[in-house]
């Protein structure tokens, strides 16, 4: 029987901006085992190239002069060919855990950011269109941090389509915000524009929610896991909300797991899902006076038990997914 493999257009479509690579063992260089993050993390660029054909590789050896290269083919060889960067010989199971296929057709390309996330994919690209692309990677600038809060932002956790469905459902149907307050000795909503001034949607469209669902398990809970050593596995239903600068919209200083009905959250998530708005960081006074702010489909994580507060916007409207996270050693 014939083995179909997926074309190219295939794995390049589900391989979008913020995959996260996979690390894995490297052959040994100067005699030392070393892994594939110790050896290439934040040291700029790496160009992946992956082939079924050895020698389809040696075409892309210029790009090793002033980038990190590094091929894979996914066929046994009888003999490894000379190359002026590291060529890896795959079993199917590296092709299988960055592409989701055990090999390729013809050549694919990955670029990774200095972070190892991907940044594009590129079908049998010539070598000019891999450097016009690697000219459009961010730089990032070494500086020396001495202040700052025990959080975690990580870019392009959802693409800028799924942003805008999102805006688009809040826009149809959304309600006044308000605040968990204790009636009666039973936690209840209740209007506090003192606290909050906020609109909100409660986001029912299981096909949105999946989708959120999907990019969260690939290019989030990956790094929450990795970052805070926690493995989440549940979370509240999402919010898409909206604080606008002509109603004044803000979050003054709160906590997020301090009722009764809350003690379960580990983790808030706070997703931006546009940028084009003024004022509206994220402040944790507690640990010092910076402001923070991801990016447009950006993500930012941090401990329930910190307090913190959403700043005024003050030209605009400040779009949010919100959502609270926990794992399988608390129930909620």
């Amino acid at each position: 029987m014939e083995i179909k493999l997926p074309t190219i257009n295939e794995l390049c479509q589900k391989i979008r901006p913020g995959k996260i690579a996979p690390d894995f063992l490297l052959p040994e260089i100067d005699g030392m085992p070393v892994t594939f993050y110790e050896h290439y993390c934040g040291q700029g660029p790496v160009v992946i190239v992956f082939s079924a054909i050895q020698v389809e590789l040696l075409r892309y050896a210029p790009i090793a002069d002033h980038t990190n290269l590094l091929g894979v083919f996914s066929r046994k060889q009888n003999h490894q060919i000379d190359s002026p960067f590291p060529i890896l010989q795959d079993d199917g199971r590296l092709t299988q855990a960055f592409l989701n296929a055990s090999q390729v057709s013809e050549p694919l390309v990955l670029i990774l950011r200095p972070t190892l996330t991907v940044f594009a994919c590129l079908e049998n690209p010539t070598l000019n269109e891999i450097d016009h692309i690697l000219d459009a990677v961010p730089s990032h600038n070494s500086i020396v941090c001495n202040e700052t809060a025990p959080v975690l932002i990580v870019p392009e956790v959802l693409p800028s389509s799924l942003c805008t469905q999102l805006i688009a459902a809040h826009e149809a149907d959304n309600f006044d915000s308000g605040m968990v307050r204790m009636v009666a000795g039973e936690p209840t909503l209740i209007p506090d524009a003192k606290t909050k001034i906020r609109r909100d949607h409660r986001l029912s469209d299981p096909d949105l929610a999946q989708a959120v669902n999907d990019a969260l398990v690939e290019r989030l809970l990956p790094v929450i896991a990795r970052a805070f050593h926690y493995s989440v596995s549940r979370l509240e239903g999402y919010k898409v909300v909206a604080y606008d600068a002509a109603t004044g919209g803000y979050f003054r200083l709160h906590r997020d797991n301090v009722t009764p009905d809350a003690q379960h959250r580990r983790f808030a998530l706070s997703l931006n899902l546009n940028d084009d708005y003024s004022g509206g960081e994220i402040v944790f006074p507690e640990f010092g006076a910076k402001r923070y702010r991801p990016p447009a489909g950006g993500a930012l994580v941090f401990s329930g038990t910190l307090l913190h507060a959403a700043t005024d916007v003050t030209a605009g409207k400040r779009y949010v997914l919100l959502t609270f996270m926990w794992g399988d050693d608390v129930s909620g």
